[in-house]
């Protein structure tokens, strides 16, 4: 649906939200209008990536399948490097596994 919208009203090219979000983002995308036809392509507005995953209320941070948000792995890094906690502990409290939080505490996933 997204490229029958930029067929039709061309590539977005700014944020609509950016004076009250503030944001800085230079990525722009379309994002439905909830509650709207998603078949119609006034149904759509020019939003930056990070608006737009705000508005989806997608969790992660820069990225639409990420699972935690940078608040979420800064505290897994702080709890993590008290030593007070396992890998296996800290990933049952988030819904990950402990995999993933051996990855995020070595710095291989959320590079920020």
């Amino acid at each position: 649906m997204h490229n029958r919208v930029m067929r039709a009203r061309g590539r977005a090219g700014h944020c609509e939200w950016r004076e009250e979000a503030g944001c800085a983002s230079t990525t722009y995308e379309w994002a439905h209008l909830h509650d709207t036809d998603p078949g119609d392509p006034q149904n759509y507005i020019q939003l930056c990536k990070t608006c737009h995953q705000r508005y989806d209320k997608q969790t992660g941070a820069d990225n639409a399948r990420a699972k935690l948000t940078v608040p979420q792995v800064e505290a897994i890094r702080a709890v993590y490097a008290a030593g007070a906690v396992s890998q296996e502990a800290i990933g049952a409290l988030y819904g990950i596994g402990q995999g993933t939080v051996s990855r995020i505490v070595r710095g291989e996933s959320y590079r920020q």
